[in-house]
């Protein structure tokens, strides 16, 4: 966990640097990657994601909203960290056995190196209890979320107070990554420019007057 907030919290002429390659990465796929997954696709979406920055806002329905909430984000921080052993964990053991090898799914169960399901268990989260599927979180985690939460509050502001270098860099090396993806879609969308008819001014509503 403090692993990815270093990385979000570094310099951008440091991510620049060799050595600090995989930070950068880390930059990369947080902003590219987890934040879709965090805000919804709706929001942090690619017309969005590769043209703006996670602090402006868009136009719904009448209404500036900011792409990403701090409380959107700082729960994005609580899963990641909640997961981060579990994904870590997965990960070796199907590399190792490869991608097919079975993980258990019940007390009853162990892999093949002998692991049963409380080893792939998440830190506070329990899918079996809570009223709802997946509600079951322990009370540590609504302190680490308001830890967060203030995080990426104090996070915000200190990079609105540097004109948001940092979010600035976040969208460079994400237009980088995908310029030939977003060259694809500049293309398509003068293609389709080009083959639709003019759109007609629609007529102007009548105004009807009653007299009371």
């Amino acid at each position: 966990m403090e692993s990815l907030q270093e990385a979000l919290s570094m310099d951008p002429e440091e991510l620049g640097k060799q050595e600090n390659l995989w930070s950068k990465k880390l930059v990369l796929w947080y902003y590219d990657h987890w934040l879709p997954v965090v805000a919804g696709k709706k929001w942090w979406r690619d017309e969005i994601k590769y043209f703006y920055l996670l602090t402006d806002t868009q136009d719904m329905a009448g209404v500036q909203k900011v792409n990403c909430t701090v409380t959107s984000e700082a729960f994005g921080l609580l899963v990641y960290e909640n997961y981060q052993q579990v994904w870590e964990r997965q990960m070796l053991y199907k590399a190792k056995h490869g991608v097919g090898a079975l993980l258990p799914k019940s007390k009853t169960q162990t892999d093949d190196d002998g692991n049963d399901i409380n080893y792939y268990q998440a830190k506070w989260s329990n899918s079996s209890t809570g009223q709802v599927k997946y509600a079951g979180w322990a009370d540590e985690a609504y302190t680490r979320l308001a830890t967060h939460t203030e995080w990426v509050r104090t996070f915000r502001q200190n990079d609105e107070q540097q004109d948001k270098k940092k979010q600035k860099y976040a969208l460079t090396i994400m237009q980088e990554k995908n310029k030939n993806k977003l060259s694809k879609s500049i293309k398509d969308k003068k293609k389709r420019a080009r083959q639709e008819p003019p759109k007609t001014a629609p007529e102007p509503r009548k105004i009807i007057r009653i007299d009371e």
